[in-house]
């Protein structure tokens, strides 16, 4: 949007700090949300009051406070832009600490159920994705005036994308022309679901082409291609056009992840959500359902059940569809970016 007048760099602060365990938490992530996701509903709910957000970071500065400053230094800019929680205390204090001047924004991913420190004080602009995380962002302490709604922000191409006809995006893709699809993502997670989902719908031979996308989760690409399956199964890992993956759908099969759902909405697409983090993603659920975009089916069985109900339903698949678009906020990374920008040049 504003060319060679913004230069954006992205770091990755877990592994600016150099302090343990912090560099390990992105491999560390889909182990702590493993068994039920116990290990993470438990940091989630002990830290999420700002009171204990306050205190728990509190506890980390003098660890952190060190590698904080050098890694301020080291990346002088005009706008410091957080899309994580956790450093958000430590980060406006390592700022301060040194002085400085560089106004802070945090942007906040889930639909819902918002950590309290993604509103830690200090921060100049939190951007929040529904009217729900605007009550959530007042309710944890945040100055109203400094919450601006702006949607969840996804890639741009989705923003393109939205309006190619479905038989255009099955062109594109050398998909069947005619007939229904179900789109299943796995991704990070869906190692233990994804597959038993997948028999489950298969045993009961829907008239329909099946397609899974794992993305980089090599593991779950093995365990379904080991699948002995009565109807077929159309494998693809990593896709740069995922936009037209979905406008190509009739049905989209995934975990609670906040962005997976802003695309889907955009795309008018009903989705079966087979899977949650404990704490931030069950208020992506309840979110989806409420509004009559998509079903919650946490059990093999019952989300087979839901996917041949709706590809025998077209009418119920259209309507969950255009309630899904209604919640869609397309021009929300414009937002944003303008957003930045304005406290960027101020």
């Amino acid at each position: 949007m504003y060319g060679a007048a913004a230069q954006v760099k992205l770091v990755d602060i877990f592994k600016a700090v150099k302090r343990w365990p912090f560099p390990h938490f992105p491999a560390w992530w889909p182990w702590m949300t493993r068994l039920g996701g116990g290990p993470w509903r438990a940091f989630y709910q002990l830290t999420n009051t700002p009171r204990w957000a306050a205190t728990f970071s509190g506890l980390l500065w003098p660890y952190v406070k060190a590698p904080l400053q050098a890694f301020l230094r080291q990346h002088p800019a005009e706008l410091l832009v957080s899309f994580h929680p956790v450093p958000n205390y430590c980060l406006a204090r390592a700022r301060d600490s040194l002085g400085l001047r560089t106004p802070l924004m945090s942007v906040a991913q889930d639909l819902v159920n918002v950590h309290a420190a993604t509103f830690a004080p200090g921060y100049e602009l939190y951007t929040v994705p529904t009217a729900e995380a605007r009550a959530r962002a007042i309710k944890w302490g945040a100055e109203a005036q400094r919450v601006q709604l702006t949607g969840a922000p996804i890639r741009r191409c989705f923003v393109t994308g939205q309006d190619i006809p479905q038989q255009q995006a099955r062109l594109r893709l050398e998909l069947p022309p005619a007939g229904k699809i179900v789109l299943f993502l796995g991704n990070h997670h869906g190692n233990e679901t994804l597959p038993t989902i997948i028999q489950q719908v298969a045993r009961r031979r829907p008239q329909a082409h099946l397609i899974a996308l794992t993305g980089r989760n090599r593991q779950l690409r093995r365990r379904l291609e080991d699948l002995t399956l009565p109807a077929s199964l159309q494998l693809r890992g990593f896709v740069p056009e995922m936009a037209t993956w979905m406008r190509a759908a009739d049905l989209i099969v995934t975990k609670a992840g906040p962005n997976t759902l802003a695309e889907a909405f955009v795309m008018g697409r009903p989705v079966i959500l087979y899977a949650a983090i404990p704490g931030q993603e069950t208020g992506n659920v309840h979110y989806t359902v409420q509004h009559g975009a998509g079903c919650w089916a946490p059990r093999p069985a019952e989300a087979a059940a839901v996917i041949v109900q709706l590809l025998a339903d077209p009418a119920r698949r259209l309507e969950m569809g255009r309630r899904a678009h209604a919640l869609a906020r397309p021009h929300a990374v414009t937002e944003v970016a303008q957003a930045a920008w304005q406290l960027a040049i101020r």
